[in-house]
């Protein structure tokens, strides 16, 4: 599946109110920097690849790899912060067998999900900022990295099956 770009939008935009307090000419413009949400996604590409065998008429096995990837398009003209969480490359293995009775069918699975990346732009100044706060220094980049098992464990009873 290909996800084209989109443009920097507001998530939430707070206007124009006094969020410190007091108001003062030194705070009148730091509510949007403080409380104003942005995003804006790159374009990716994602594959997934599945198979499915029957071992024999009451069984069968299956498997899938794909993958999943978003990328946000930093911008450090936008004022506010940006979603940080959706910088992922992640991939997906799947394992699993799909059992066959009369009056119903069982899948047992197994997902392995694992990914890292590098090059995480923070969402705020951690190093060296130049103001008392967060929001103005010079940001870095972190690590994210993810690793999941899921078992997945699915029943289905079928309405009319007769058992045997």
């Amino acid at each position: 599946k290909y996800y084209s770009a989109v443009n920097a939008y507001t998530v939430m935009n707070p206007g124009q109110v006094g969020f410190l307090l007091p108001p003062t000419p030194e705070t009148a413009g730091l509510t949007e920097n403080f409380l104003r949400v942005w995003a804006a996604n790159r374009s990716v590409l994602n594959f997934s690849i599945a198979g499915d065998w029957q071992v024999n008429e009451r069984r069968n096995l299956m498997f899938s790899f794909g993958t999943n990837k978003h990328y946000q398009g930093p911008d450090d003209s936008q004022k506010g912060f940006s979603v940080p969480k959706k910088v992922y490359d992640l991939y997906q293995f799947t394992i699993g067998t799909r059992l066959i009775f009369p009056t119903s069918d069982w899948v047992f699975a197994l997902r392995y999900t694992f990914g890292k990346n590098d090059h995480v732009p923070q969402p705020y100044s951690f190093y060296q900022p130049t103001e008392s706060g967060f929001l103005t220094g010079t940001r870095g980049f972190g690590t994210l990295s993810a690793n999941n098992i899921i078992l997945s464990l699915n029943y289905t009873f079928k309405f009319g099956g007769k058992s045997k």
